[in-house]
Formats: C-alpha cells, structure tokens, sequence
C-alpha cells in the first residue's frame, strides 16, 4: 500500500527486492533504519579478530542480495545462444576452409594455359574460372553475413549475462531525489 511516509528496519532479512517494494511505497519520504549486526556471545569473552561490519556495510550487503528465483527459461536462453554462437564458428570454419579450396581451384586455373588448338577449350577455360571466382566471391559475401550474425548473437550474449549477474549497489550511482520525492536514509 501506498503511505505517506514509510520506515522500514533494514535487518538481516532484507533483500533487494524487498527493499525496492518497501522503498517504492512512501510518497513524501522513506527512511530507511539499519541496526548495527548483532555481536556474537562469546565476542566480549574473546574478541573478533577482524573489524566487524557497521550498519552501512550491513546495509550494503543486504541490498546486494537477491532472493529472485531463476525460470527455466533464464536458463535456457543463455545456453541456446552459446549455441548458436558455436554453430556460426564451426561454419566460419567451414567457409574459410571452402574459400580457402576455391582460391587454390583459381590460381591453378588462372596459371593453367589451355590447349589452344583444342576446339572450345578456350571458353571452356574461361567459364571454369569464371565459376571460381564466383564461388570465392560467394563464400565471401556468406562470411560477411556470419559476421553480422556472430556480432548479434555476442551483443545478444553479452546482454543476457549482465542481466544475469547481479548489479552491486556500492557500483551504482544512487540518486538522492527520485521524481521530487527526497529519500533519506537514516543510519
């Protein structure tokens, strides 16, 4: 529900996305209460060999943490477009092979002399190597439309992996005033 003013106690239980609906609700203001983490019993006995986190650390730490349960097809996509991604490699492999045949099928046609004398040899010559050169010209056009194709399937990638990984909220700018509402955060 939507109030006026909201206070929400940041404890250990707090997630991300609790945090956003709890945040989202206030129109005037949102404070937000984080309590310093509990110190274990036997810490005033024998103390801690390292500093202990304060509230803001705590804080940090818990708006950091996601409780979002991943779908089956989260997972599917990522995995179906490192596949694809696969397949145009092996075929860039495959065309560069091809290419790399109808080059040498050309400088052995282009360095050949045909038997002059033969009837028809010379058009026979020249429709052979017009052939290769096709060929070549071919699987380079089909090269340059694997590229497109790879480049889309590692922007897609790429895309799919940030909105995986979780963002870190110490890594992003955090904006004090949010559509003339102002956001306190009372530590």
């Amino acid at each position: 529900m939507t109030c006026r003013k909201t206070f929400i106690l940041a404890t250990d239980a707090l997630t991300r996305e609790a945090a956003y609906v709890a945040l989202s609700r206030g129109r005037e203001s949102n404070r937000v209460y984080a309590l310093e983490p509990a110190v274990p019993e036997r810490a005033e006995y024998v103390p801690a060999a390292g500093r202990e986190k304060d509230a803001r650390a705590a804080l940090v730490d818990a708006l950091g943490r996601s409780r979002a349960q991943t779908m089956a097809s989260d997972v599917a996509r990522p995995a179906r477009l490192a596949s694809q991604l696969g397949d145009a490699r092996r075929e860039r492999h495959e065309l560069r092979q091809a290419r790399n045949d109808a080059r040498d099928v050309l400088r052995t046609l282009e360095g050949d002399r045909p038997i002059w004398l033969r009837p028809g040899a010379r058009a026979r010559h020249a429709a052979a190597t017009g052939r290769a050169k096709a060929t070549v010209e071919r699987i380079d056009r089909a090269l340059l439309g694997l590229d497109a194709r790879e480049a889309t399937l590692l922007e897609q990638h790429a895309a799919e992996r940030a909105a995986r990984e979780p963002e870190r909220p110490h890594e992003r700018v955090i904006r004090a005033h949010e559509h003339g509402r102002g956001m306190e955060l009372g530590l």
